[in-house]
């Protein structure tokens, strides 16, 4: 053999290797696409677009303000590769600019051209222009609770209660926006006003029938409490393994299993309760009419707080590490950094202040951020870092909102006239 043949062969054979190396010999590449959206969320973004059938898709992204190139990437930067749409990019840090890009190709393939680079900052849920309406809820009922829980389909739910026995549920996607509610119960007979997912079931509460507790593993059957609760629940919170409802007259209740419930009430204590929470190592709070403010260090053993809270009614409370914030009537708002033994005033400075149902407290712990939110009526809506300054948020409606639940990274809200929206 010649050299000039062995050269040749040896110059196919690495052809045929590389082209093996790319995918075999219909190794290509594709076309980006055309429609990339990328949406900021609370530590994270969304990106969606819509994908060709046999293309794999590549990202890149980077912490910078400035666009990328993939051929020549910044000096620190991340690649995702095989994504599909829509993809949530999580761990990111809010407040600091991300640049993302993204190309394809098939069968192995060389990557081709990229999509313009796109821009954005995470931030955290709640603020103005991050919600988004959700559908289902019946318009004619008020709805007043919210919780989430895995029912017994291993299926992550969220329930909304409210007025005519209204119980409605929704599976969230995270890379949604929005949620889609139907209903799943009728007939009770009770108007709800809060509930709770405790020892593995969904608990709600309310009034209008000699047993105002129902609960649910499955979100298909609903039983009620065994014990008979005539008077009218007003808010129910739980631990993890003891459940608390609270209601008028200054009822107190506490349960292990939703079903048997037994009565704590504070015979001094006859004024409407309208709220509790479990705010953490071991601190239960109550909070009712004319500023009463009720502590427990277990959810059964319960005493009435000297602290002077004004006489306002107290709808909410909430903590994010040693903060504890209640909220209420007329824009009332109360912070305390030692467990509840003094409290300092930082209501509303608001010529016509909105009567404040609940608030939330909620941290990132990558971001090591802190956030507080509270909603009320008229869609009222405020976000604080510390619940001492408030600032106003746009909800996009106008109707009053009842009910607020709020994870690390996003918010959902429940309210009058089937009022409902995510924010993400």
């Amino acid at each position: 053999m010649s050299i000039h043949s062995l050269r040749l062969c040896i110059t196919l054979l690495l052809m045929s290797l590389l082209v093996a190396a790319c995918g075999g010999g219909d190794a290509t590449s594709a076309a980006p696409p055309t429609d990339l959206t990328v949406a900021a969320g609370n530590g994270q973004v969304t990106l969606k677009w819509t994908p060709v059938a046999g293309v794999e898709y590549w990202v890149m992204y980077a912490p910078t303000s400035d666009p990328i190139n993939l051929k020549s990437p910044p000096g620190v930067h991340y690649w995702l590769n095989n994504v599909t749409s829509p993809l949530v990019i999580p761990l990111l840090t809010n407040g600091q600019a991300y640049s993302f890009a993204m190309n394809g190709r098939i069968n192995g393939g060389i990557g081709g051209a990229q999509t313009a680079s796109v821009n954005l900052t995470p931030r955290l849920g709640g603020v103005s222009g991050s919600w988004a309406q959700g559908s289902g809820l019946d318009t004619a009922k008020d709805f007043k609770g919210l919780a989430y829980g895995t029912a017994t389909d291993s299926s992550l739910d969220y329930i909304a209660v409210g007025s005519a026995g209204a119980i409605y549920k929704s599976t969230y996607l995270n890379t949604d926006n929005a949620l889609t509610w139907s209903s799943t119960a009728s007939g009770l007979g009770i108007n709800f006003n809060a509930a709770t997912y405790a020892f593995g079931k969904f608990v709600a509460v309310g009034s209008g029938t000699s047993n105002n507790v129902v609960s649910s593993a499955d979100l298909a059957t609903w039983a009620a409490a065994t014990t008979a609760i005539a008077g009218g629940l007003n808010a129910v919170a739980t631990d993890g393994t003891t459940a608390v409802a609270v209601g008028n007259g200054g009822k107190i209740y506490w349960s292990i299993d939703a079903l048997t419930w037994t009565d704590v009430s504070l015979g001094a204590v006859q004024t409407d309760l309208q709220g509790v929470a479990y705010l953490a190592s071991g601190s239960w709070v109550a909070v009712g009419n004319n500023g009463v403010l009720l502590t427990s260090p277990d959810g059964i053993t319960w005493t009435r707080s000297n602290a002077s809270l004004g006489t306002a009614t107290l709808r909410s409370a909430a903590a994010v590490g040693s903060t504890w914030v209640i909220v209420g009537d007329a824009g009332t708002v109360k912070t305390s950094t030692d467990s509840g033994a003094t409290w300092t005033d930082h209501s509303l400075a608001l010529s016509t202040p909105p009567n404040l149902y609940a608030v939330n407290g909620s941290s990132t712990t990558l971001n090591s951020l802190t956030q507080f939110m509270a909603v009320g009526a008229s869609g009222a809506a405020y976000s604080s870092s510390d619940g001492v300054a408030w600032a106003s948020q746009s909800v996009g409606v106008s109707n009053t909102l009842f009910a607020l639940l709020g994870t690390a990274t996003q918010y959902f809200v429940v309210g009058a006239a089937g009022t409902s929206r995510t924010s993400q």
